[in-house]
């Protein structure tokens, strides 16, 4: 039923569930706040604004030429504006005369800049001197002395009678002497040449003397003579070489004109013609961005063509100011706490924003999850899957290795004390336990930094629980191993510790991931929230904001990070410890079940495994909370 030729209140609403996915209750479940029928008058205000970008430059005759085909001039610009209100950008330059270009004469070309004219510029290798430094002596103008080498001295050599035969030449035989005529030496000689002088009967002695042909051990250089230049063979000792810029051609094209020999200087620009409107209503009832400029009837317009030209910021051109009644229907409601408008106007409904159905609500949840938005992980393959396992094996078995090796080298630290200072055995047992326990502790730490999952990175291996696979397996078989096998009690130890350690650092950093992963699912969620089509008002009081991840859980990620890392040191740590501790006994002969007993030690992994399995159990308590 209509009112006034309005549709009624309950007609608009209608159009309203008709033309959108509004909420399917929206007719009967608005509450009408506020309502209004007549006439509003619109005031249009209608604008020309125009605003000149305008520059100098000087053209060359053919490119002066073709910019003045294309634009209009300069001084009838505003001439070619609009004749309503129509956006339209002008292009103008001024009309000057094309006179002969004063850079080269209207000749096109001149003398080269660069060589001013001749063709050939300095030899950039010389700098134009024609020669450079001696490659043979580098510039120095001389080299060592052929004669004595660069030593600046000479060996001299003095003949005289040798000293030993007194210039016989020969020797008395220094086997027989001359008496033995059988002698194999000197043939029965009685005498042998002198090795001395290997029987010249002269010796020749040497010593120094200055070089007669240098005085500091150089000459001059046989290649520059001393000089210590050469030709540039870049130029051939010229000092010039063929310009770069004009190619020895003496004349380059004239930039100015582009070669035309003719010239242009004059200003060229746009003017620019932009429509701006604006409305305004006389009754604030009617939201004014529901009307349009051209909606009811002309009552009234005023119209000013200041047409003025333009200056550096824009002004206005042309405007209309227009009065025009419009009839117009508001209906101001209330749906699920929040207001909304819908308008009759000239006959036909309009409206910005409506309440959504609950459908387009979980659509978007839907497509949301469906796509893994809240998802902290990524799908893997079968073969990722299992180089993962072989890596966690490499991981873990050198976790516990770095373990024992710390637990040990604590060990011998407390031997070389014992053997160097007075200590008394619960002295060294203390220093022991203790020492390696706090080494320990730093390798725990030092661990668990590196491999804790970073933020902004994902670790769907473990999330979907693949990593907690392997020490299960390891556990589950130690725990097998000490009940059906025949193992003694030192070993069942070291097989529940080396258990223990590998549970308890995996379950560490699995809760400590699942911090991580809750963290991750609160940012999305807000994401999500920012980007949803429609009010999040509406999806609380829908009850579906219980369909994203919790906005508060319990326990939340800081509290799971510290639990995990508390974990990783404690149970991880502890076990590795008494493993290291009991390798390092078996090593040195020495058995910590001597003064702990079989049920305390054993008792310290059971008790690693169950804290570690508690802490596991967080994460599953986390989830049943959640949905609950």
């Amino acid at each position: 039923m209509t009112t006034g030729g309005f549709p009624s209140t309950k007609e608009l609403l209608e159009r309203v569930a008709e033309e959108s996915d509004a909420a399917a209750d929206l007719v009967e479940g608005a509450e009408i706040k506020k309502e209004f029928e007549g006439t509003v008058r619109l005031t249009v205000t209608t604008q020309l604004t125009a605003s000149e970008s305008i520059s100098t430059k000087t053209f060359s005759g053919s490119e002066y030429r073709s910019k003045r085909q294309s634009s209009v001039p300069y001084e009838s610009r505003y001439a070619h504006a609009p004749s309503d209100f129509d956006d339209k950008t002008v292009s103008f330059v001024e009309s000057v005369p094309v006179s002969t270009c004063t850079k080269c004469d209207g000749k096109k070309k001149h003398d080269c800049p660069t060589c001013n004219g001749t063709g050939t510029e300095r030899c950039e290798t010389c700098n134009g001197s024609k020669t450079v430094d001696c490659s043979a002596c580098g510039g120095e103008g001389n080299e060592s002395c052929s004669t004595c080498g660069g030593s600046a001295t000479v060996t001299v050599g003095e003949e005289s009678q040798c000293t030993q035969c007194e210039g016989s030449m020969k020797i008395d035989c220094p086997d027989c002497g001359g008496a033995d005529d059988d002698c194999p030496t000197c043939d029965g000689d009685g005498r042998v040449s002198c090795p001395r002088c290997d029987g010249d009967g002269i010796e020749t002695t040497t010593h120094k003397e200055p070089c007669p042909d240098c005085v500091d051990g150089t000459e001059d250089c046989s290649a520059c003579g001393g000089t210590g230049e050469e030709s540039c063979s870049d130029c051939g000792g010229t000092g010039t070489q063929t310009c770069s810029n004009c190619n020895g051609n003496k004349q380059v094209t004239c930039r100015r004109c582009g070669g035309d020999g003719e010239t242009a200087k004059a200003r060229y620009g746009s003017v620019t013609f932009e429509r701006q409107q604006s409305l305004s209503t006389d009754n604030p009832d009617v939201p004014t961005g529901m009307f349009r400029g051209s909606d009811g009837t002309l009552v009234d317009e005023t119209r000013t063509d200041s047409e003025t030209e333009a200056s550096d910021s824009p002004s206005t051109y042309r405007k209309r100011v227009e009065k025009r009644d419009v009839p117009a229907k508001s209906v101001l409601y209330r749906f699920r706490g929040k207001r909304f408008v819908v308008t009759n106007i000239d006959d036909e409904v309009r409206f910005d924003d409506y309440p959504r159905s609950e459908d387009h609500y979980r659509d978007q949840i839907k497509k949301a999850r469906n796509n893994g938005k809240f998802d902290y992980g990524r799908p893997r393959s079968v073969t990722v899957t299992v180089g993962d396992l072989l890596k966690d094996a490499s991981v873990l078995a050198g976790g516990v290795v770095a373990g024992i090796v710390a637990t040990f080298v604590a060990a011998i630290v407390v031997l070389i004390l014992s053997a160097l200072l007075p200590l008394g055995s619960a002295t060294e047992d203390i220093l022991g336990l203790g020492g390696g326990a706090v080494l320990l502790l730093f390798v725990a730490l030092a661990i668990d930094r590196y491999d804790s999952p970073d933020s902004d990175a994902f670790y769907p291996e473990t999330f979907r629980g693949h990593r907690l696979l392997l020490p299960g397996i390891a556990l589950v078989a130690a725990v097998g191993a000490v009940v059906a096998s025949g193992l003694n009690e030192q070993t069942q130890v070291m097989v529940l510790a080396a258990a223990s350690a590998f549970w308890g650092g995996r379950v560490g950093l699995r809760v400590t991931v699942e911090g991580e992963r809750v963290d991750y699912a609160l940012r999305k969620r807000e994401a999500f929230l920012q980007d949803l089509s429609g009010d999040r008002g509406e999806l609380a009081e829908l009850g579906l904001s219980e369909l994203l991840p919790d906005s508060s859980p319990a326990p939340n990620g800081d509290e799971l990070r510290r639990v995990g890392r508390a974990v990783y040191v404690l149970c991880w740590g502890v076990s590795v410890y008494l493993l290291g501790v009991l390798v390092s006994g078996s090593l040195l002969g020495v058995s910590l079940l001597e003064y702990t007993g079989f049920t305390l030690a054993v008792g310290i992994p059971v008790a690693a495994i169950v804290l570690a399995t508690v802490a596991l159990g967080l994460i599953g308590v986390r989830k049943v909370l959640t949905d609950l």
